[in-house]
Protein backbone atom coordinates (compact mmCIF):
# COMPACT_ATOMS: atom_id res chain seq x y z
CA UNK A 1 0.00 0.00 0.00
CA UNK A 2 1.35 3.20 -0.70
CA UNK A 3 1.62 6.09 1.39
CA UNK A 4 -1.06 8.69 1.88
CA UNK A 5 0.70 11.37 1.08
CA UNK A 6 2.36 9.81 -2.21
CA UNK A 7 -1.53 9.27 -2.73
CA UNK A 8 -2.00 12.78 -2.65
CA UNK A 9 1.08 13.70 -4.66
CA UNK A 10 -0.55 12.02 -7.55
CA UNK A 11 -4.24 12.60 -7.34
CA UNK A 12 -5.14 15.60 -5.27
CA UNK A 13 -8.44 15.82 -5.07
CA UNK A 14 -8.67 19.33 -3.69
CA UNK A 15 -7.17 21.13 -7.14
CA UNK A 16 -3.98 22.11 -5.67
CA UNK A 17 -0.54 21.11 -7.39
CA UNK A 18 0.96 18.27 -5.45
CA UNK A 19 3.63 20.19 -4.02
CA UNK A 20 1.35 22.59 -1.96
CA UNK A 21 -0.31 19.61 -0.58
CA UNK A 22 2.46 17.20 -0.33
CA UNK A 23 4.62 20.08 1.99
CA UNK A 24 8.86 20.71 1.20
CA UNK A 25 9.72 17.50 1.82
CA UNK A 26 8.39 16.16 -0.92
CA UNK A 27 8.75 18.75 -3.39
CA UNK A 28 12.62 17.69 -4.10
CA UNK A 29 12.14 14.24 -4.08
CA UNK A 30 12.73 13.22 -7.95
CA UNK A 31 10.02 12.02 -10.32
CA UNK A 32 10.20 8.16 -10.32
CA UNK A 33 9.30 8.32 -14.08
CA UNK A 34 12.07 10.44 -15.54
CA UNK A 35 15.61 9.65 -16.04
CA UNK A 36 18.17 10.66 -13.38
CA UNK A 37 20.13 14.25 -15.23
CA UNK A 38 23.24 13.46 -16.74
CA UNK A 39 26.03 15.65 -17.50
CA UNK A 40 25.49 18.53 -19.21
CA UNK A 41 25.97 17.85 -23.01
CA UNK A 42 28.93 19.40 -24.61
CA UNK A 43 27.72 22.40 -26.55
CA UNK A 44 28.67 21.76 -30.31
CA UNK A 45 31.62 24.42 -31.31
CA UNK A 46 30.54 26.91 -33.96
CA UNK A 47 31.78 26.28 -37.32
CA UNK A 48 34.23 28.64 -38.84
CA UNK A 49 32.94 31.41 -41.18
CA UNK A 50 34.23 30.57 -45.28
CA UNK A 51 36.71 33.45 -45.79
CA UNK A 52 35.59 36.39 -47.27
CA UNK A 53 36.08 36.20 -50.88
CA UNK A 54 37.08 39.40 -52.39
CA UNK A 55 34.66 41.60 -54.68
CA UNK A 56 36.76 40.85 -58.26
CA UNK A 57 38.53 43.65 -59.80
CA UNK A 58 40.12 44.48 -63.06
CA UNK A 59 43.82 44.18 -62.63
CA UNK A 60 44.21 47.70 -64.39
CA UNK A 61 42.47 49.74 -61.99
CA UNK A 62 44.81 52.04 -60.19
CA UNK A 63 44.57 52.40 -56.40
CA UNK A 64 42.39 54.90 -55.23
CA UNK A 65 44.33 58.29 -54.63
CA UNK A 66 45.35 59.27 -51.17
CA UNK A 67 45.61 62.70 -51.64
CA UNK A 68 45.97 63.66 -55.31
CA UNK A 69 44.75 62.34 -58.30
CA UNK A 70 47.38 59.76 -58.77
CA UNK A 71 49.16 57.91 -56.09
CA UNK A 72 52.97 58.26 -56.08
CA UNK A 73 54.85 55.08 -57.22
CA UNK A 74 58.38 54.35 -58.03
CA UNK A 75 58.16 55.21 -61.63
CA UNK A 76 60.08 52.37 -63.38
CA UNK A 77 63.00 52.89 -65.23
CA UNK A 78 62.53 53.33 -68.60
CA UNK A 79 58.52 54.67 -68.56
CA UNK A 80 57.92 57.97 -70.29
CA UNK A 81 58.31 60.93 -68.48
CA UNK A 82 55.28 64.25 -68.67
CA UNK A 83 57.08 65.92 -71.26
CA UNK A 84 57.41 63.00 -73.56
CA UNK A 85 53.97 61.79 -72.71
CA UNK A 86 52.66 64.97 -73.97
CA UNK A 87 53.62 64.03 -77.56
CA UNK A 88 51.50 61.63 -77.43
CA UNK A 89 48.57 63.66 -78.01
CA UNK A 90 46.54 65.12 -80.92
CA UNK A 91 47.40 61.31 -82.76
CA UNK A 92 45.29 58.43 -83.31
CA UNK A 93 46.37 55.11 -81.75
CA UNK A 94 46.33 51.85 -83.43
CA UNK A 95 46.02 49.74 -80.42
CA UNK A 96 45.74 45.76 -79.76
CA UNK A 97 44.51 45.27 -75.93
CA UNK A 98 47.03 42.23 -75.03
CA UNK A 99 45.09 41.78 -72.11
CA UNK A 100 41.70 41.31 -73.62
CA UNK A 101 42.87 40.52 -76.70
CA UNK A 102 40.90 43.67 -78.64
CA UNK A 103 41.75 45.89 -81.21
CA UNK A 104 41.05 49.71 -81.56
CA UNK A 105 41.92 53.17 -82.97
CA UNK A 106 41.98 55.76 -79.65
CA UNK A 107 42.01 59.87 -80.78
CA UNK A 108 43.65 61.71 -78.14
CA UNK A 109 42.26 65.16 -78.42
CA UNK A 110 44.62 67.94 -77.10
CA UNK A 111 41.11 68.74 -75.08
CA UNK A 112 41.87 65.84 -72.84
CA UNK A 113 39.38 63.96 -74.37
CA UNK A 114 39.82 60.77 -76.11
CA UNK A 115 37.44 58.55 -78.56
CA UNK A 116 37.69 54.46 -79.03
CA UNK A 117 36.11 52.72 -81.37
CA UNK A 118 37.30 48.87 -82.28
CA UNK A 119 36.94 44.99 -82.10
CA UNK A 120 36.55 43.37 -79.23
CA UNK A 121 37.78 39.75 -78.01
CA UNK A 122 34.98 38.43 -78.94
CA UNK A 123 34.85 39.64 -82.74
CA UNK A 124 32.06 42.61 -81.48
CA UNK A 125 32.11 46.39 -82.80
CA UNK A 126 32.51 49.02 -79.29
CA UNK A 127 33.12 52.37 -79.30
CA UNK A 128 33.48 54.23 -75.97
CA UNK A 129 34.25 57.92 -75.02
CA UNK A 130 36.41 59.25 -71.96
CA UNK A 131 38.73 61.93 -70.57
CA UNK A 132 42.60 61.33 -70.88
CA UNK A 133 45.34 63.11 -67.82
CA UNK A 134 49.08 62.58 -67.26
CA UNK A 135 49.92 62.76 -63.75
CA UNK A 136 52.83 61.40 -62.08
CA UNK A 137 54.59 59.84 -65.26
CA UNK A 138 51.37 57.93 -65.87
CA UNK A 139 49.51 58.01 -68.68
CA UNK A 140 45.65 58.27 -66.98
CA UNK A 141 42.25 57.46 -68.38
CA UNK A 142 38.71 57.34 -67.33
CA UNK A 143 36.32 56.07 -70.02
CA UNK A 144 32.74 56.07 -70.12
CA UNK A 145 32.15 52.56 -70.28
CA UNK A 146 35.71 50.62 -71.06
CA UNK A 147 37.92 49.47 -67.70
CA UNK A 148 34.18 49.92 -65.90
CA UNK A 149 34.32 53.81 -66.16
CA UNK A 150 37.35 53.77 -63.22
CA UNK A 151 40.20 55.88 -63.55
CA UNK A 152 42.87 54.09 -64.73
CA UNK A 153 46.71 54.67 -64.93
CA UNK A 154 49.35 53.36 -67.10
CA UNK A 155 53.27 53.54 -67.10
CA UNK A 156 54.08 53.81 -70.99
CA UNK A 157 57.66 52.85 -72.39
CA UNK A 158 59.48 52.90 -76.29
CA UNK A 159 58.88 50.05 -77.73
CA UNK A 160 60.72 49.85 -81.16
CA UNK A 161 58.48 51.79 -83.54
CA UNK A 162 55.66 51.81 -81.13
CA UNK A 163 54.46 51.81 -77.71
CA UNK A 164 53.83 49.59 -75.10
CA UNK A 165 51.46 50.79 -71.65
CA UNK A 166 51.68 48.37 -68.27
CA UNK A 167 49.78 48.48 -65.66
CA UNK A 168 50.89 49.53 -62.48
CA UNK A 169 51.82 46.03 -60.91
CA UNK A 170 53.81 45.83 -64.23
CA UNK A 171 51.84 43.65 -66.39
CA UNK A 172 51.67 44.57 -69.76
CA UNK A 173 48.50 45.79 -70.85
CA UNK A 174 48.23 47.12 -74.31
CA UNK A 175 50.87 47.93 -77.25
CA UNK A 176 50.15 51.02 -79.99
CA UNK A 177 51.53 52.63 -82.64
CA UNK A 178 50.18 56.60 -83.22
CA UNK A 179 50.14 58.90 -86.26
CA UNK A 180 49.46 62.57 -86.16
CA UNK A 181 45.91 63.71 -86.13
CA UNK A 182 42.56 62.22 -86.00
CA UNK A 183 42.71 59.74 -89.15
CA UNK A 184 40.19 57.01 -88.58
CA UNK A 185 37.35 60.61 -88.02
CA UNK A 186 36.30 59.12 -84.04
CA UNK A 187 34.87 62.22 -82.88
Amino acid sequence: MLPSALILLTAPENGLPPSTIAGPSFAQAPDPFQSAPGPEAPKPKPRPLPPRKAEPQPAAVAPPPASGPATLLARPEGALREVELRQLVDVTRTQTNLATGSSSYHYVAPGGRVFARGINSEGRPFSDNGHWSIENDMWCYQWDHLYFGRHTCFYVFKKGDGYEARFLDGAVSHEFTTRPGNVQHLQ
